[in-house]
């Protein structure tokens, strides 16, 4: 009986850390589209201020010096704050297909049930295809 005791316990802990994973990618994306659109809102604001200001000739250039390095700046980072969503996104995808991979293996039984991620366990392509996507350079 320790032993049944035992196994639903470590049942009910992954089924927690697989929605904590799950939590935590969608978080990922969240932030990632957040960063990505306040970038992309920066960008436009400065195209209609480049608009507005072009009409006077001795405008643009300290225009274009105050405004340029800002979105050069922002955007460099928030190109490496995305790389890093998607690595964290992706460690969290693996470690969510070794416990589908386990489900598998434990519960399963002759049944199909998570086979996806038994087949593409330790595979990054399979892992990445499992959920519809494309593997990365950075898997």
């Amino acid at each position: 009986m320790e032993e049944e005791a035992r196994e639903r316990a470590l049942l009910t802990a992954l089924t927690t850390e697989h929605f904590a994973l799950e939590t935590a990618r969608s978080a990922t994306v969240t932030e990632s589209v957040g960063r990505a659109t306040v970038f992309l809102t920066l960008l436009s604001a400065a195209l209609i201020g480049l608009g507005f200001v072009s009409r006077g000739a001795d405008l643009i250039k300290p225009y274009l010096g105050s405004v340029l390095p800002t979105l050069v700046i922002t955007g460099l980072f928030t190109f490496g704050r995305l790389v890093q969503n998607l690595r964290e996104n992706s460690l969290h995808l693996k470690r969510i297909q070794r416990i589908r991979a386990y489900y598998h293996r434990q519960l399963a039984g002759e049944h199909d049930f998570f086979a996806d991620a038994l087949a593409g366990e330790g595979d990054d392509q399979a892992i990445a295809a499992a959920v519809g996507t494309k593997p990365t350079r950075t898997d």
